[in-house]
């Protein structure tokens, strides 16, 4: 969370009573399992009781009741006399909602944030968080401002401003746990804090929105952990299983050509070639477009390899000649033009600019989707930049951009569960977005195409990295 573009943190946590909060949250560490137990009994009991009544719903003896009883009387929760026991009515609201971490499927999202921000006088969150004072309401606002896109949440935590290190150290080690998850004792131990500076450093990471408290039953006991919040947490789980493997075996890869330029490369042998005679070419059934037959391929590129995308390999290069007028077809065969001579006196990297610039082919799948759709699918190249070869199949599973009419990545609520949900593309749209490896970033020397078991595998290249500013 280090940046040069600091926001001040508003958070206060002495505009409410968060003493009291730190004196629960500390009598809720020490529980046992069975003073949990018992606890879970008084909140879901009535307001007054006897010991009696108590014991014999838990099946335990009084000796042990007792001594319990007296120490959560000390958080005002219940008051116990000899006769009867009485629980505080607003106490047990927030217990009910305290007690809910020691649940198996406790899950520390948007729900345990709202139930977190309904105990500050509401007159102070609009401070706490810049938001308009007539908001309809106020959690969704929050939620919109800081929570509503991986993209907004990254900023926000990149932008916040902690005056103590040990907030930043803490999130960091948290943010950076295998499983995204850690213990407080284990945190207490490595940064020599106190339980109770932990738990007031805890209360200001939940306000902030970053990281917060549940418990899991580990060795017959409860242990406090730290995580993200789930949905937060959830998002990263999804990033980290999704993050493309390369292919170990590099030899086993059928390039569909050997240089990174290949497609240029193979338009340059295609117009040197013309120069001492026409290309025959052939149109395709059910089309209008032109090809080199898979025969005339061979004898005319060097080393030619016929791959599973061959055939559409050289339908394009038909066609971009066509396009950029450096070839033209009469009688079915391909011409050389006057304009071909500047165009082969360019550097290399200029030829690719120059097809960078192209609409898509008249055939391609490419032309149903937009200008915004292609760059998203090339702004998503960033995130395996520097992975290697990788398999199609892996980079797609990880996608989580708009494209066509699936929305991007983000914080939604259905009924009371929110979460960031993935976009669910058609068979269209997973269409389009190979079409843009395959075709437009394959040609302009951006991405390496090649087949590994059969299965469609790139690797964005030097040239492609320095286009994507990596």
């Amino acid at each position: 969370m280090v940046t040069s573009n600091k926001k001040i943190n508003k958070i206060e946590l002495t505009n409410y009573n968060y003493v009291r909060d730190i004196e629960n949250r500390l009598l809720m560490a020490q529980l046992n399992i069975l003073e949990v137990e018992i606890l879970k009994e008084v909140l879901n009991g009535s307001l007054k009781f006897t010991t009696t009544q108590l014991a014999d719903a838990l099946d335990i003896d009084k000796s042990i009741l007792i001594p319990v009883l007296d120490k959560l009387s000390a958080t005002k929760l219940l008051q116990r006399t000899d006769k009867s026991v009485l629980v505080d009515k607003e106490l047990r609201k927030y217990y009910e909602v305290q007690i809910l971490k020691f649940d198996e499927n406790f899950e520390p999202g948007m729900e345990f944030l709202q139930s977190l921000l309904s105990k500050v006088p509401i007159h102070i969150l609009p401070d706490w968080y810049s938001i308009s004072r007539t908001s309809d309401h106020i959690f969704h606002s929050i939620i919109e401002k800081y929570l509503h896109t991986p993209k907004i949440y990254e900023r926000y935590l990149q932008e916040l401003d902690f005056s103590d290190p040990e907030l930043n150290a803490i999130c960091l080690d948290v943010l950076s746990a295998p499983d995204f998850k850690l213990s407080s004792q284990y945190l207490i131990d490595k940064h020599g804090l106190s339980h109770e500076s932990f738990e007031k450093i805890m209360l200001f990471l939940e306000f902030n929105m970053i990281c917060c408290i549940s418990y899991e039953m580990i060795d017959e006991k409860w242990e406090e952990m730290v995580t993200p919040f789930y949905e937060w947490r959830e998002y990263l789980r999804f990033t980290r299983d999704t993050t493309p493997v390369a292919i170990a075996n590099t030899l086993a890869i059928q390039r569909l050509h050997q240089s990174d330029f290949g497609f240029i490369k193979d338009m340059l042998t295609l117009l040197h070639a013309m120069q001492s005679d026409p290309v025959r070419v052939e149109i395709l059934k059910e089309s209008s477009e032109y090809s080199i037959s898979l025969k005339t391929a061979k004898s005319i590129f060097e080393d030619f390899a016929v791959t599973p995308y061959s055939p559409p390999y050289l339908t394009q290069l038909v066609d971009r000649l066509q396009q950029l007028q450096l070839a033209t077809i009469s009688k079915q065969h391909l011409h050389i033009t006057e304009h071909a001579s500047e165009w082969l006196k360019l550097h290399i990297q200029d030829q690719a600019h120059s097809l960078f610039r192209l609409p898509p082919s008249s055939g391609s799948i490419m032309n149903s989707f937009s200008e915004k759709d292609i760059r998203e699918v090339e702004k998503n190249l960033r995130r395996v930049a520097h992975s290697g070869w990788i398999s199609f199949e892996s980079f797609f599973m990880g996608m989580t951009i708009p494209v066509g009419d699936s929305e991007g990545i983000n914080l939604k609520c259905k009924g009371k569960r929110w979460k960031y949900y993935i976009p669910n593309y058609s068979e269209s749209e997973r269409q389009f977005i190979q079409a843009t490896l395959c075709e437009k970033l394959f040609e302009t020397g951006m991405v390496a195409i090649g087949f590994h078991e059969d299965a469609l595998c790139f690797s964005v290249t030097p040239f492609g990295r320095m286009s994507l500013d990596e």
